[in-house]
């Protein structure tokens, strides 16, 4: 006889929390060796569906999370540190290619924006990005405008970053040259 699914919810409450620890008839019952096999073999090729992917997605993100607002001691970092430097690193002594040297360093750009300067600077530098050719150079036309933009007090340097889809270090550093170079004495 089975039983109805009325049934089997009022045993599953009734049963629910009851044996829990060492009131579980298996606990402290290691499994046999052929037994962790069987379940292994039953779930090896078994994926999760896209909503499955998406509940565990939702339930560890944030304070879900069991290491939420959780920090390592230093030390621990400290050993982490010494578990994978040199040879125990997994990437010790293997080569880059330089096809994804080039990956890595595009990937760690900042995104060249759709913007473009009248001129076409911007899409001339974007098109180098795009060929990875990661040696080119911010054309001085682009420099002298950046200066002038930052001298007329319209523009923060983070602003003229944005515009210009550079990083913020490289309109300081352009602003730098400019002005020890206005400083210089003229011979």
């Amino acid at each position: 006889m089975k039983h109805t699914k009325a049934t089997k919810r009022q045993i599953s409450e009734a049963l629910t929390g009851k044996y829990i620890g060492e009131l579980n008839w298996n606990y402290g019952k290691p499994l046999s060796e052929e037994h962790r096999s069987n379940i292994s073999a039953a779930n090896t090729g078994k994926k999760h569906s896209e909503e499955t992917i998406e509940l565990l997605r939702k339930i560890n993100t944030g304070e879900g999370n069991p290491n939420y607002g959780k920090h390592h001691t230093e030390e621990h970092k400290q050993l982490l540190s010494e578990a994978l430097t040199g040879e125990n690193n997994p990437l010790y002594n293997k080569p880059i290619s330089m096809e994804t040297r080039a990956k890595q360093s595009i990937a760690h750009q900042k995104t060249v924006s759709d913007y473009i300067h009248p001129d076409g600077v911007i899409a001339k530098i974007k098109a180098a990005r795009k060929n990875q050719d990661m040696s080119y150079r911010i054309p001085i036309e682009v420099k002298t405008q950046v200066v002038e933009l930052f001298n007329s007090g319209s523009y923060t340097k983070r602003q003229l970053a944005e515009k210009f889809d550079m990083k913020v270090m490289s309109i300081r550093k352009i602003i730098y040259v400019a002005q020890k170079k206005s400083r210089q004495p003229k011979s």
